[in-house]
């Protein structure tokens, strides 16, 4: 049975956190998962969950946060590392070349990617990670647009949206008739629902 580590050190809370708690959530149900998040953010806040571990991000020297993860992962036998926040793609670069386990490492990308990573330090990034998850066809466009082609990772789309289900045109009438709308054309738009 595979190890993963689900890690964001984002401090806010939004699609891209709530995706991780989510994916903590159900592969917990499958596998032995691991979260890793920043005391004290939303995060934190939201996810309940006691088995949570935290890591303090360093922006500027990546290397102390990396040498602590590096230690968690052979301690607990990490098998897969899964980020999702775009800023913390060099603590996990840098925990899986120090670890003795050598994880995979796959990034979810919910972020457009606008500029070309074919600058040394964005190669030895790329090269080191496994796969690439794109959120939006647009997005994995972007990653094999400006990730040079000999380090782009496997790339795959996943889709973050909802299940399908069959279309309930009894509830339909119903509510047509509670708000009174008769024949109109009816524009539905949802953010987020909690």
């Amino acid at each position: 049975m595979k190890k993963i580590l689900e890690l964001c050190l984002s401090p806010d809370l939004g699609g891209l956190e709530i995706f991780v708690t989510d994916c903590f959530l159900n592969f917990t149900d499958l596998t032995d998962t691991h979260l890793i998040i920043e005391q004290n953010s939303k995060l934190d806040q939201y996810i309940k969950d006691k088995k949570k571990a935290y890591l303090k991000r360093n922006k500027f020297l990546p290397i102390f946060p990396a040498l602590h993860l590096a230690h968690y992962i052979d301690k607990n036998g990490i098998d897969i590392i899964h980020f999702h926040w775009t800023k913390d793609i060099a603590t996990v670069v840098l925990a899986k070349i120090f670890s003795k386990q050598k994880p995979k490492i796959i990034q979810t990308r919910h972020m457009t990617m606008t500029r070309f990573k074919d600058d040394f330090y964005h190669k030895w990034l790329y090269k080191n990670i496994d796969m690439i998850h794109a959120v939006t066809y647009q997005v994995k466009s972007q990653l094999e647009k400006f990730i040079p082609f000999n380090i782009l990772p496997k790339i795959e789309m996943v889709y973050l949206g909802c299940e399908n289900t069959a279309i309930n045109y009894t509830k339909i009438e119903e509510l047509r008739d509670i708000y009174n709308i008769k024949d109109e054309f009816v524009v539905g738009i949802i953010g987020r629902i909690e």
